[in-house]
């Protein structure tokens, strides 16, 4: 028999035992489309999550209020800036005047003048804010940079909200390991499941299968057919995770408040997120029939 046949028949076994089977086959793509959906919600959600911590990132500073004198140091405030750039992890030093701090902070209460009336730029301390490169947004690494600058004679104090950026650093931690397993458990979820339903398939044509093995066919030829049956499984379930995943999309991005639109915001190509959603039903749905054949086989054997 050659390739064309050999396919033509093992097509046409796939699409009869889906037929002898509709209702099974139609849950198990549907658990595998639920599956995949939430897997990759989650994920687009765990991004954006990182889009936007990766921002807050960026906004991470540390600040080094300086003494009162310290302009008196050698070299005056250019001076101590290079000093300041000069440590590792430090991208960008910014000089803020004791003027310039006053004016920031009518700025942030404006609306209550009545507060600076009398109040002069004397009574605030010159600052420089300092930013740190992406690489050292750690939390050990920015502490490391600060005990650094501390130890500057002309710094009075250094604040860099160590305890935010340390929970922060902790949440996206925990969201990691959620993220692996969750992975972990709908993949095989779907494995058992995707795995028992071709199962039930082989051993409603047990018989079948048996006088096939007698008259010579070999396990290549057996498996070929319930390899498309998991194949067809797999890419049922990753159209209908695509359908969800755009109503879902669509529902979020009506009904959820302004506030919320970060979640809604696919970082992905979607085109990329479909074709990952395609490729991981077929391999569920391939691998899922691997297990079963490989198991029934063997028994048999």
């Amino acid at each position: 028999m050659n390739a064309s046949l050999k396919l033509y028949y093992a097509s046409t076994d796939a699409y009869t035992n889906i037929k002898d089977n509709l209702w099974t086959t139609i849950l198990s793509s549907f658990t595998m489309g639920l599956s995949l959906t939430i897997f990759a919600l989650f994920m687009i959600i765990f991004v954006n999550l990182n889009v936007v911590v990766g921002g807050w990132g960026e906004r991470t500073h540390i600040v080094a209020y300086l003494k009162s004198d310290a302009t008196e140091y050698t070299g005056g405030i250019e001076r101590l800036k290079e000093l300041a750039e000069g440590q590792s992890g430090v991208e960008e030093v910014k000089y803020v005047s004791r003027d310039a701090a006053l004016d920031i902070l009518k700025e942030e209460l404006k609306g209550n003048s009545a507060i600076f009336e009398g109040v002069e730029a004397t009574l605030l301390p010159a600052s420089f804010e300092i930013k740190v490169s992406e690489e050292f947004r750690d939390p050990a690494r920015i502490q490391s940079i600060v005990e650094v600058i501390r130890d500057f004679s002309w710094v009075e104090e250094v604040q860099f909200g160590e305890e935010w950026l340390a929970k922060l650093s902790s949440l996206l931690s925990f969201l990691e390991i959620v993220a692996i397993f969750i992975g972990f458990f709908l993949g095989a979820a779907v494995l058992f499941i995707v795995s028992n339903t071709i199962r039930l398939t082989i051993y409603s044509r047990k018989q079948e299968i048996e006088v096939m093995r007698l008259i010579g066919a070999s396990d290549k030829f057996i498996k070929i057919p319930y390899l498309i049956e998991g194949l067809i499984l797999g890419v049922a379930g990753a159209l209908l995770a695509m359908v969800l995943l755009f109503l879902c999309q669509y529902f979020f991005v009506l009904k959820i408040p302004l506030y919320f639109s970060f979640v809604v915001e696919n970082p992905f190509n979607v085109y990329l997120l479909l074709v990952m959603l395609l490729t991981s039903g077929i391999i569920m749905g391939t691998v899922g029939s691997l297990l079963s054949l490989g198991k029934f086989l063997k028994s048999e054997a």
